[in-house]
């Protein structure tokens, strides 16, 4: 029976080979990727749930009055981060530029905890990214790159866990696994780890320098299904399969962008790429997150002039769309399957993924006219 310190120095030998060899992956050909076609068209009606109001300010403190203690008072200032779990919202905050302060509400707007900086246990240095694990709940944070800690959603300290490499990027794919995207702040390659109960598991990616592929230090999602791990790149149309020695293309999105301010005068065929049409008419795009469940793909896109959330039946092809003016969509929050962001006003907001398309309002959403309820 290997004793804890063997399986450790075994985990830690198997880094330093894939990291010292680094194998070349092997990119599928991309002609036989099914396509999925968003049409962004029309803006259908849509419903819309405040969740909480939270006003933004560096000048003035906001009274948190469900909290014991009347004269506990924070500030909010830059909110870069919201994911709604259950009863929960997970927030983080760039407060006036510096690295993040993490927050747990009560779907009410109660502050339940909120981050102290510091080195101790259940101290956070930097909170460079947080989110709510989909399966139990909890607050894991990654602080500086370096340190991995894990609160309940009563704020309750559970565990620090030192990473043996820099952490961009963090997710949990299963009760017992978590995948971890290493840092390339010093020019470094990006690396992909799998720990696996405690085993880490790399898989060997590096900067693809196929011609007309993006690097693929530029992706921030990552989602098992069916046996897949799926991630896609920053400004591109295509969801990615990946293994230890193989990176296929899965799903290609097929955006098409008529009726969108320049582009209304514009024949499109329903098979024109929209990162061929958006270069050509000098407009970025993106496809920022995904998340398939069930039937269904959700997905958030946009360029330097609308936001778009969208629902795509991938075995019938058809979409539902809402475009949305200045407010940040950061992604689907589990169990409701809720589109979850948040506006420059510091509206904290949830919108119904299952119901999209089929409210009763019409047209787009002025925010700045809702109550906070």
């Amino acid at each position: 029976m290997k004793s804890p310190c063997t399986g450790f120095l075994l985990a830690i030998s198997f880094f330093l080979l894939h990291s010292c060899t680094n194998p070349k992956i092997k990119l599928q050909n991309e002609s036989q990727v099914p396509e999925l076609n968003i049409n962004l068209a029309k803006d259908p009606p849509f419903d819309f749930e405040i969740v909480k109001f939270i006003p933004v300010s560096n000048k003035r403190p906001v009274s948190d009055l469900s909290f014991k203690k009347p004269d506990t008072v924070f500030f909010l200032s830059r909110i870069v981060y919201a994911q709604i779990f259950v009863d929960r919202i997970y927030l983080k905050d760039d407060k006036d530029g510096s690295l993040g302060i993490a927050y747990l509400f009560d779907l009410k707007g109660g502050l339940i905890w909120k981050s102290r900086k510091g080195k101790g246990p259940g101290e956070i240095v930097a909170a460079n990214n947080l989110y709510a694990d989909p399966f139990s709940g909890d607050l894991v944070i990654n602080d500086g790159g370096v340190r991995i800690h894990r609160f309940s959603k009563d704020g309750r300290f559970i565990n620090k866990k030192e990473s043996p490499f820099g952490i961009n990027f963090m997710n949990s794919l299963s009760p017992d696994i978590e995948v971890f995207v290493s840092s390339a702040y010093t020019g470094k390659p990006y690396k992909v780890f799998q720990i696996n109960g405690g085993e880490i598991i790399p898989y060997p990616i590096q900067h693809l320098i196929t011609k007309g592929t993006p690097e693929f230090g530029e992706t921030n999602n990552f989602q098992y299904f069916n046996e897949h791990l799926l991630f896609t790149y920053y400004l591109t149309d295509t969801v990615y399969s990946l293994t230890a020695t193989e990176l296929r293309p899965f799903l290609r999105l097929n955006f098409i962008p008529s009726g969108i301010g320049s582009l209304s005068r514009k024949q499109i065929a329903g098979t024109t790429r929209v990162s061929e049409l958006f270069r050509e008419q000098k407009i970025s795009h993106k496809s920022d997150w995904f998340c398939f469940h069930e039937d269904f793909f959700y997905c958030h896109a946009s360029n330097n002039q609308y936001r778009y959330i969208c629902k795509v039946n991938y075995k019938t092809n058809q979409s539902w769309v809402q475009r949305l003016d200045k407010v940040n969509v950061f992604g689907i929050s589990y169990p409701q399957l809720h589109f979850v962001g948040y506006a420059p006003d510091g509206l904290i907001f949830s919108l119904d993924a299952d119901r999209l398309g089929t409210a009763a309002r019409e047209g787009l959403l002025d925010l700045a006219s809702l109550e906070s309820g």
